[in-house]
């Protein structure tokens, strides 16, 4: 098999793995969730002086 050849089909074949990729993510979005996170309260304490 000719280098240019094999070239080419590498090359193919990973512009046919993004393209799977990109057509999977799009195809099934995350579900979204509510991202709940307690803030400690030192950080609102007033620093002013």
């Amino acid at each position: 098999m000719p280098d240019s050849l094999r070239f080419l089909l590498t090359l193919l074949v990973l512009a046919g793995l993004v393209y799977a990729a990109g057509w999977a993510l799009s195809s099934f979005p995350p579900k979204p969730q509510n991202v709940v996170r307690d803030l400690p309260h030192d950080r609102f304490e007033n620093t002013e002086r």
